[in-house]
């Protein structure tokens, strides 16, 4: 059969989700952490949550687009 047994491509794909799974929640860490950084930086002054988060989000995603040249 070409491509495997139908529990080999289970089992991959199941490996697959779990990775890109790990690979989301990384993500969003290191965007909390930075925009935490972001919020200290600008002096722990409350009322700019959603800013930081996109900046930070932002300055993450740039950082992984130059470094992953996928």
């Amino acid at each position: 059969m070409p491509g495997g047994s139908a529990t080999g491509r289970a089992k991959k794909a199941v490996t697959e989700r779990n990775a890109d799974t790990r690979e989301e929640a990384d993500l969003q860490t290191r965007i909390g952490f930075r925009a935490y950084q972001i919020y200290l930086d600008r002096g722990s002054e409350p009322g700019s949550a959603e800013e930081d988060w996109l900046q930070a989000e932002q300055e993450i995603l740039e950082q992984r687009l130059l470094s992953d040249p996928e």
